[in-house]
């Protein structure tokens, strides 16, 4: 009966073509409460031939339209819902392999990456720019790229990556597997995916959520992190580093069987997950458990909310100050979560896409995607096909220019926020910050917003500040009952100034008072960073005749050189006219043989170091142990190379530069030596920007 009876609702809705609102809770038979129904599309409609299982979605920052992806036994569909009543079916990627009920789609910028439990299958990569362009839908498109260094191709789930343009591949399957947990794919160049390190630790990651850090925990501030769902337990893991992923910490909680799938709310502070398999082992109701992860070392158990209806919960995520549920036969559930530190959640709205029963069968409602700015979501049924509903409940949501800041002291920090209403919110917005940050001055442009205007938060007054810091913006409706919470993070570094004409050396706060020595300097650097400048002249990174000595620069460090010693800004030095060398000469200036093995060294592994405008010469790598890379030795996690010269320096492998695991960046260098291979490449990866020549002398 049921079966029959949703056929018949498909086939009369169609005909409709317009929003069936939810009216004395239920939409076209649908139960629902504060979530209408825009429409509903059958699978077969979508060149299924089977089931469905997970859904995405895509805005075309071009057009502005809005695109549902539909995973399905047989490959990905991709709809242009921008018309929710009316979406249209615009193509059709096919299985790489075989036919599967799982498969997985996440999104970075305008390409889709697609993976599946099918042998062999390996993820795709696909060009979301190719529906902009497709006259006569639908049409069958061909994948841009196929990944398949994953055991025998197979894979649960694609997790995004975004800041870091990598994804990250759980669950995979066979020899090669990394034993079914975190494995990192450099997605970079979309039509060239490769491999670029993994993390089995902990074994088997069912599914994860992966992040750039900007909570209150300032010891992994600006870390990328991944939260795998692994089974049993939440395992938090810094992934900055991909080939050497360090893990955090590793949580259980109680009555877990099956650790599924969780998401981080906005300020950083809080996990949200469920549980496959407590609702159909235990006899419980559908349960949202929680974990405080404001300290990543040490996570805290929290609790759990307990809903109405006993159906199994498979896929949440967050969106302001509410979660977003695909409940299997309880459909779409959405729940406020303001009350995070107790888990007092309540729910707020729901569509039922199983009108039958709420059992705690594998059936119906698969995900859910609410990221559309439109305001409406899609549900992916497994036997339906895909929802696009519109829940009416209002709220806005706060967003900001998240990628974490870093500035010199002294220097004002700005961040833009935007706010987005939905469900018809309009009130005005009061926004404030969580606390002060002494010695500083903050202040909103405006701090009474309108329910989809903007603000600035300036920080300034930063001249005592240093390191990490976390703030919250707080956004507050009439009497606090609509709220978002949001966090931004920055760093703050001092600048250091280096001049080896100074009479004496002072507090290097200035050039009048700046360190005689780079090494002084570099072993002044505090642990967030520091951004130094560097007077023309020859620096040696010792005094003695130690030629295991180099320069060894730390994690965040931004290395310049080519000033005068007067200039203010940066834009005001001349590297052509004030050449600033490193070198490696330190013994018989008339011998190398005496030379330093390295000039420069690199080998953190937390954030970008960066050398700019220097001569690099003089390295000598032939030493017993210390054969490669006389100019630079790289084991950085990533080391930029800008407007440098490399010359005379020596070494069995990697003259100028050996590049040891890491990512090195070249931008309008000249490498000069005596050898074919003055840079040497070993595992790791070299990115050529502007004009990069490389002369034998």
């Amino acid at each position: 009966m049921r079966i029959f009876y949703v056929n018949v609702f498909m086939l009369v809705f169609v005909h409709l073509g317009a929003q069936v609102p939810c009216t004395n809770g239920s939409a076209s038979g649908f139960p629902c409460d504060n979530v209408d129904l825009m429409s509903l599309t059958s699978i077969s409609d979508l060149g299924g031939t089977g089931d469905a299982n997970d859904v995405w979605g895509w805005t075309d920052p071009l057009t502005g339209k809005e695109y549902a992806l539909l995973g399905l036994n047989n490959g990905t569909s991709f709809i242009d819902v921008s018309d929710a009543v009316n979406p249209v079916y615009i193509g059709f990627l096919p299985t790489e392999t075989f036919n599967s009920s799982w498969r997985d789609i996440k999104v970075i910028g305008n390409y889709a990456f697609i993976g599946s439990e099918a042998t062999g299958h390996g993820i795709q990569s696909f060009d979301l720019t190719n529906l902009r362009t497709v006259v006569a839908p639908p049409v069958t498109f061909t994948a841009l790229d196929v990944f398949n260094e994953i055991g025998v191709g197979r894979s649960h789930n694609v997790v995004s990556m975004e800041d870091s343009k990598h994804i990250v591949v759980v669950g995979a399957r066979g020899t090669g597997g990394c034993e079914g947990g975190l494995i990192f794919v450099d997605i970079s160049n979309p039509e060239n995916m490769r491999l670029d390190g993994c993390f089995s630790e902990d074994e088997y990651s069912h599914d994860a959520v992966c992040f750039t850090y900007r909570g209150p925990d300032t010891e992994h501030y600006g870390k990328q992190i991944c939260i795998g769902s692994n089974e049993d337990t939440q395992t938090i893991v810094d992934v900055t580093d991909k080939q050497n992923p360090v893990i955090l910490s590793r949580t259980g909680y109680p009555l877990s069987n099956y650790t599924h799938q969780g998401w981080v709310t906005d300020d950083h502070k809080y996990l949200l997950f469920d549980d496959e398999f407590d609702e159909v082992n235990l006899g419980e109701n559908t349960r949202t458990y929680v974990m405080d992860i404001s300290d990543l070392d040490n996570v805290a158990y929290v609790g759990a909310f307990q809903n109405t209806t006993q159906a199994r919960d498979h896929n949440l995520y967050i969106k302001g100050q509410y979660a977003y549920q695909a409940n299997y036969r309880s459909g779409f559930r959405m729940l406020d979560i303001r009350n995070t530190s107790t888990a007092n959640f309540s729910e707020v709205a729901y569509f039922d896409t199983y009108p039958a029963d709420d059992g705690v069968q594998f059936t119906s409602a698969w995900s859910v995607y609410p990221y559309f700015e439109s305001g409406n979501i899609l549900v992916s049924d497994i036997q339906q096909g895909l929802f696009v509903l519109r829940p009416t409940v209002p709220f806005f949501t706060i967003e900001a220019n998240t990628p974490i800041q870093t500035v010199i002291a002294g220097e004002d920090l700005v961040f833009n926020i935007d706010l987005k209403s939905y469900g018809g919110y309009s009130d005005a917005v009061s926004i404030s910050l969580n606390t002060d940050i002494p010695g500083s001055t903050e202040t909103f442009s405006s701090t009474s917003v309108s329910a989809s205007g903007s603000t600035v938060l300036t920080i300034s007054d930063t001249e005592t500040l240093a390191g990490p810091y976390h703030l919250i913006i707080q956004g507050r409706g009439p009497s606090d009952n609509v709220v978002h919470d949001y966090a931004i993070a920055f760093n703050v570094m001092p600048r250091i100034y280096v001049d080896a004409d100074v009479t004496s050396s002072g507090d290097s706060s200035r050039w009048d008072q700046a360190f005689q020595t780079l090494t002084s300097a570099l072993s002044s650097v505090p642990a967030s960073g520091a951004e130094i400048w560097v007077a023309s002249g020859t620096y040696l990174p010792t005094s003695g005749t130690d030629r295991s000595i180099s320069f060894d620069i730390p994690d965040g460090v931004m290395l310049y050189g080519g000033f005068s010693g007067t200039e203010s800004m940066l834009s005001q030095r001349d590297i052509t006219a004030n050449p600033t060398i490193l070198s490696g000469n330190i013994g018989d200036v008339n011998s190398d043989s005496d030379n330093s093995f390295h000039v420069i060294t690199t080998s953190g592994s937390r954030s970008v170091v960066t050398l700019d405008g220097f001569t690099i010469s003089g390295g000598n790598a032939n030493g017993t142990g210390d054969t490669e890379g006389g100019g630079l030795l790289s084991a950085n996690l990533a080391t930029t190379l800008r407007d440098c010269i490399l010359t005379d320096n020596f070494a069995s492998k990697g003259s100028a530069i050996y590049n040891d695991g890491a990512i090195l960046t070249l931008v309008n260098c000249d490498v000069v030596g005596l050898d074919a291979e003055m840079i040497y490449n070993n595992s790791s990866r070299i990115d050529v920007e502007g004009e990069v020549v490389l002369r034998k002398n």
